[in-house]
């Protein structure tokens, strides 16, 4: 017996593009991102703020002639630049690397050439170890220095370039695609495991939104508006770069706790911005 009608399974890509929009719509004008620098100097913005500056990035890593899927490593500590990496490549349709800060040479040889990254951006206080493996990595082609002064710091890195003054000269409007498979790779990211070599762990734009979803949800961590979020975990472990995420899609504010953070400093945030 039929019942009169019929179900239909609709198919929807979800996507990265969509939860952006809808931040800047809702929440643009909110403070949503701070974070300290390596001299101890703070920085803040809102929404619209930020996307300026993604807008910026994104127009860089397109004149570094960056194409879809290409992979992008990120050797920093937890600041508002690499928070930025983590929005901006995935949005591109490019992939996103963050690397383990502690790794030893072996493993951060191991994990750069694996990926096949293209371009490193690199933390200045992170300049001697990567100096120390450049030999070693095969893929590389150019490195960009985080730092926040315009000029870059001695090095034997080349070719190199100094992200505030590609930010700089790169124009804030950046028109993000929005037909990015959802089964793309969007960030990749490696586990030591037990035995052996780091081992790579992938996420496309549907994973990341349905694992945010879940930590915005009242079945895990119920993120919402009102919240500000510490992220001391390098964003290459423990889904860390969702929390951002996570965090972005409701609104909310992200505290980036800048180089080597201690536990006086993250007890200093968590009183400080609560």
């Amino acid at each position: 017996m039929q019942s009169g009608f019929e179900y239909v399974r609709q198919t929807y890509q979800l996507q990265l593009r969509p939860f952006l929009k809808r931040t800047l719509w809702t929440y643009g004008k909110k403070e949503g991102i701070y974070s300290l620098d390596h001299n101890g100097r703070e920085f803040r913005g809102t929404w619209h703020e930020e996307y300026a500056r993604f807008c910026r990035l994104a127009n860089a890593l397109k004149a570094l002639d960056m194409r879809l899927g290409e992979k992008v490593a990120c050797f920093a500590w937890n600041n508002h630049r690499s928070g930025e990496l983590s929005f901006t490549v995935p949005l591109m349709g490019l992939v996103f690397h963050p690397i383990n800060v502690r790794y030893g040479k072996e493993h951060l040889v191991h994990t750069i050439n694996k990926s096949n990254d293209k371009i490193m951006f690199v933390d200045e206080n992170l300049i001697p170890l990567v100096e120390s493996i450049n030999g070693s990595l095969n893929t590389v082609k150019s490195y960009i220095i985080m730092s926040p002064s315009d000029r870059l710091p001695q090095t034997r890195l080349y070719p190199v370039y100094s992200y505030e003054e590609m930010l700089r000269q790169a124009s804030d409007t950046y028109d993000f695609p929005d037909d990015i498979p959802e089964n793309a790779l969007a960030v990749l990211c490696y586990t030591g495991g037990t035995t052996g070599l780091p081992k790579g762990v992938g996420w496309s734009p549907r994973s990341i939104v349905l694992s945010c979803m879940g930590q915005s949800g009242v079945d895990q961590d119920e993120i919402g508006e009102e919240d500000t979020v510490l992220i001391p975990t390098n964003l290459f472990h423990a889904n860390a770069q969702n929390f951002g995420w996570a965090t972005m899609m409701v609104g909310g504010k992200i505290v980036w706790p800048g180089s080597h953070p201690s536990s006086a400093t993250i007890l200093n945030r968590i009183e400080k911005k609560r």
